[in-house]
């Protein structure tokens, strides 16, 4: 106190300003290279210290100046590999603010507990991790591999094992070493109470996260969802529709039975028919025959009378057998629709009842699809429900750690007063010290004189009684 860089703003060295479990002494020594560099308060007074170093030919030092640090970088939410722990949430920092140095030093520096474990979390997750072991192996992101061996790196940060926490000064009263040990208990608490809202606020901010994702999920798929559930509706309108003309053609089917009766008595009528006519034509062609031989017979006008009536016959067989192909042509006509309508009649009945299952699947599946759709729904609804209360909870957090630090802010304040009637105090002391040398010479000094003056009276015998009363006058001034 008092030198040329008192007023500098040095905090001290980064190792020095916080704790680690002894557990990880290895790997914080070893993954964190800037635990030697001195902590400043403010980029000038690093110059300063730098200048200084210099000047007086004191060698090379680093230094991390608070004042130049990022802010929040280390309070931001970090998802690391199958929720590993990060070097840096495992430290407990003397003073809030030098969180940042500290971040600075280990940034999101992974801890393993052994080699198989650092090699998974450091290269099978997609991006690539800084991980330390408990061993020392420290396995960087650009794939070197250092650490290690026989030889490791201890005793860069202190350790919480209770050795490290300064005894109070001897000048102390009791009184304060009371409060003092309040307050570093209270900011232990408060630590304590950072750090789990910390991991809960990673927690939060990770349901959040996957919230937010089902969400956007949900809601690429409720158009999907729509759409197809308006396709199905279009498609079960169409078919509604269609339902009157299909039932029409199946009644149509009905009347074609009905001719399909008329046309099988037609075509027995045309066979009765046919059979007359064979008949009358096999009766014709008998006269025919007969009248021939009866020409040849009698010959004369009479033939002449006979061929007329022979013509009359064979305009009637002419005749007949048109009517003939006629009726067979009508049979074939008729036997064909009737198939026809036979396989109209099959085809039509097959595709009403194929529609008709049709219809009751479709309409099944339109009620499951309107059911998934107000599931779907409903589990938006409740997301959106769910995302505003993580997000309370989230404000509620952050209030916290806001009053946390505030209180933080408070306990130090506390500290620095202590630290300075601790200071006063130690003056005082200090002071009375110096007084109380200052008497004890004075004091010194007369013990001295008085020692001479006995050994004066000492020297004569007859002046016995002036020296008793000299030795009374001086144990009368001694008792004064």
């Amino acid at each position: 106190k008092g030198g040329p860089l008192s007023k500098v703003g040095i905090v001290g060295r980064l190792g020095d300003l916080a704790t680690i479990p002894e557990k990880y002494d290895v790997a914080i020594s070893t993954a964190c290279g800037k635990l030697d560099n001195i902590v400043v308060q403010t980029t000038a007074g690093a110059q300063k210290c730098l200048e200084f170093l210099r000047s007086n030919s004191l060698g090379r030092a680093n230094f991390i100046p608070l004042d130049k640090m990022s802010k929040g970088a280390h309070d931001r939410a970090v998802q690391t590999p199958e929720g590993a722990p990060r070097l840096f949430e495992l430290i407990s920092p003397s003073n809030f603010s030098v969180l940042p140095a500290l971040y600075l030093g280990v940034g999101n520096t992974l801890v393993a507990p052994d080699l198989e474990t650092a090699t998974r979390w450091a290269y099978d997750f997609g991006k690539r991790w800084r991980v330390v072991t408990l061993e020392g192996q420290l396995m960087e992101t650009a794939g070197t591999m250092a650490g290690g061996g026989k030889s490791v790196k201890r005793g860069g940060m202190r350790l919480s094992n209770g050795n490290n926490t300064p005894a109070p000064q001897a000048m102390m009263d009791d009184a304060d070493v009371n409060d003092c040990q309040a307050l570093q208990n209270q900011a232990k608490e408060a630590l304590e109470q950072l750090h789990a809202c910390r991991n809960k606020r990673k927690d939060l901010v990770k349901e959040i996260r996957d919230l937010k994702r089902r969400v956007k999920s949900l809601s690429t798929q409720l158009p999907k969802l729509k759409l197809e559930v308006d396709g199905f509706e279009t498609t079960r309108q169409n078919l509604t529709q269609r339902l009157p003309e299909l039932k029409a053609q199946c009644e149509a089917c009905a009347p074609d039975e009905a001719k399909q009766a008329d046309l099988e008595r037609e075509v027995k009528r045309c066979e009765k028919e046919l059979d007359v006519c064979v008949k009358a034509a096999a009766a014709l062609e008998d006269e025919v025959t007969r009248l021939q031989k009866e020409i040849l017979d009698a010959g004369g006008p009479r033939l002449k009378k006979q061929q007329k009536k022979c013509q009359s016959v064979l305009d009637k067989l002419e005749k007949l057998e048109t009517q003939l192909a006629t009726a067979q042509v009508t049979i074939t006509s008729s036997e064909k629709t009737v198939s026809k309508a036979t396989e109209s009649k099959a085809l039509a009945e097959e595709e009403l009842a194929k529609v008709t299952e049709e219809t009751k699947e479709k309409e099944a599946e339109i009620a499951g699809l309107e059911k998934d759709a107000k599931d779907v729904s409903e589990s938006y609804e409740e997301m959106k429900e769910l995302v505003s209360e993580k997000k309370r909870e989230l404000d509620e957090v952050i209030k916290g750690m806001d009053t946390l630090k505030a209180t933080q802010t408070k306990l130090k304040g506390v500290e620095i007063e202590l630290l300075g009637k601790l200071e006063a105090i130690g003056k005082q002391v200090s002071s009375m010290e110096r007084r109380r040398k200052q008497w004890d010479s004075e004091l010194a000094k007369l013990r001295a004189a008085a020692s001479n003056d006995d050994d004066e009276f000492d020297l004569s015998d007859d002046e016995g009684e002036g020296v008793e009363e000299s030795k009374e006058c001086d144990d009368d001034d001694d008792d004064d």
